[in-house]
């Protein structure tokens, strides 16, 4: 809803004022007048990024990241055009596990015929609470429960989420696809459930 009010109401409205209503607004009248929509387009857009650790994720170029550079075994006897080929399908593979989505600020660039450098932010919030979450598993077994009930949750979010985008991949009938979409938001909403009870343990025990 934020971003439809943003991205098209907003500017609507200035559209409207600047080229519409403005014109008939009295010279006198018109610097007050912009003055205010100016104030209030600026306390719009503030907002909107309110507050900025939450609405703003900091990528490798703000928040600092990690660097790894990986060696690939080649196989004797091939010329660089094949390593070049056998490292570009290296990279596909890990992207497809490690970043199926595409969502993670991650990348991977091949290095000479045999080394692929990884680039990575440094973890955010989310990602030391949940690691806490794991340190602080050992040896309790109500926290251990919760991170095995989170990663059920997510192995059964990532299944429906599998099966939803194969079935509308093989053009299922609507119904079909009506029933494995509701079963992915269902999968959805217990991931966050469980993550949401590892990350309030974690955090409380700090």
């Amino acid at each position: 809803m934020e971003l439809f009010v943003h991205t098209l109401v907003l500017p609507a409205l200035l559209a409207l004022y600047a080229f519409g209503y403005r014109k008939g607004v009295p010279m006198a009248r018109r610097t007050v007048l912009d003055t205010v929509v100016i104030g209030l387009t600026c306390a719009a857009m503030a907002w909107a990024v309110w507050p900025i650790d939450q609405t703003i994720k900091l990528g490798r170029d703000l928040r600092g990241g990690v660097s790894l550079v990986y060696a690939v075994t080649m196989p004797e006897g091939v010329d660089d055009t094949t390593k070049g080929e056998i490292l570009k399908e290296t990279i596909k593979t890990l992207k497809s596990r490690v970043n199926p989505q595409g969502v993670l600020d991650l990348t991977m660039t091949p290095q000479g015929v045999d080394r692929i450098e990884v680039v990575m932010p440094l973890p955010g919030d989310e990602v030391r609470a949940a690691g806490k979450a794991v340190d602080l598993a050992q040896g309790d077994p109500v926290r251990t429960a919760r991170l095995g009930a989170l990663q059920a949750a997510w192995t059964a979010a990532q299944d429906a989420r599998s099966r939803f985008d194969g079935a509308r991949g093989m053009n299922a009938p609507a119904d079909d696809l009506d029933r494995l979409a509701d079963e992915a938001a269902v999968a959805e909403v217990a991931y966050e459930k469980a993550r949401a009870e590892v990350q309030t343990g974690a955090l409380g025990a700090s």
